[in-house]
């Protein structure tokens, strides 16, 4: 990773700027956590002591921000701790993302991520999370490799909001050398699937070694991974073929649609040509010539003709019909 590149949070996490009256607050809703971070004055834990008539907390850590009293009362409209996505309930051990209101505090509704329940077991980790975040934050709040290396940790989270929140903002900065770490995260066996799946997705966009994904298309990974390490391949173009081509071989319908939807340009043609013969699925033949209509051009609509003279579904007729035309207009 490059020592340098200290990048204003509000850039970083696409906010802009809005000219000479500085950084401009966000109206959309967000699940990220730096966005949100940004956009806030002060982040703490809290114990939900009542929600009725108004929303009371009780301060159990700031994280950050000014100090503020132990115990503070909050905005109950729509457009405050009112408005959001999950309401706070009574009793609640929760991370509040809270802005300056009318002399007060109220919660900043429209950020996914200025909610986040914790409960006992997922305290401990979550505080050290945070602290060890707003620490590389800093007062300037700009992504730097401290900030990414503070957002990696997140992988040790229990799922659940704050994680998702994490890696969503780890996955828009981490700079395009950081490729090994996610190969790595989705290469380990000790991880939950879904962390795993998610690993790959990050990949879009930056180098690595197509032959580092080849153990996760083994039979023994779950299907989920094996079409993410797909999907992951797939957009190298035409280098990964062979292994779009081997997994229409494979015995799990819902690969086989994967590499169905990710084969594409003139070398895709005869695979598809082929595999509307060799599939046991009518689903799957029709996906297959759908895809060649969307290939387009005298190859595909050769081959779609080819297809069209042999015995067929009706559905899978009238699928490859209205490819033909498509690929004949192309």
């Amino acid at each position: 990773m490059r020592a340098s590149c200290a990048v204003p949070l509000l850039v970083a996490a696409g906010l802009g700027v809005a000219g000479a009256a500085g950084a401009r607050r966000p109206s959309a809703a967000s699940g990220s956590l730096l966005r949100a971070l940004a956009a806030t004055d002060v982040a703490a834990l809290v114990r939900v002591e009542a929600v009725e008539p108004v929303p009371t907390v009780r301060v159990l850590e700031r994280l950050r921000g000014p100090e503020t009293a132990a115990r503070l009362a909050l905005g109950a409209g729509p457009s405050g701790c009112g408005g959001l996505d999950a309401p706070l309930r009574a009793g609640q051990t929760a991370l509040l993302l809270l802005v300056r209101r009318d002399g007060g505090y109220d919660c900043a509704p429209r950020w996914r991520a200025a909610h986040v329940a914790l409960d006992e077991a997922e305290r401990a980790d979550a505080l050290r999370f945070l602290r060890g975040l707003d620490a590389a934050l800093g007062a300037r709040a700009e992504v730097t490799p401290a900030v990414r290396a503070a957002l990696r940790d997140a992988v040790t989270l229990p799922p659940g909001p704050l994680r998702d929140a994490a890696l969503l903002d780890l996955a828009s900065v981490a700079e395009p050398d950081e490729a090994p770490f996610f190969l790595a995260l989705a290469r380990d066996r000790t991880r939950p699937p879904a962390l795993r799946v998610w690993a790959l997705g990050a990949l879009a966009g930056r180098p690595f070694d197509p032959a580092a994904l080849a153990p996760l298309l083994e039979p023994a990974e779950p299907v989920e991974l094996r079409a993410a390490a797909l999907q992951a391949l797939a957009a190298r173009g035409d280098a990964a073929l062979p292994e779009l081509e081997r997994a229409l071989r494979d015995a799990s319908p819902a690969l086989r649609r994967v590499a169905i939807d990710n084969l594409g340009g003139p070398a895709a043609v005869p695979v598809l040509r082929r595999h509307v013969a060799q599939e046991p699925e009518p689903a799957l033949q029709a996906a297959a010539v759908r895809r060649l209509g969307q290939i387009g051009g005298e190859p595909a609509a050769a081959a779609l003709r080819e297809v069209l003279a042999r015995d067929l579904e009706p559905g899978v007729r009238a699928a490859a019909e209205d490819a033909l035309a498509a690929a004949e207009a192309r």
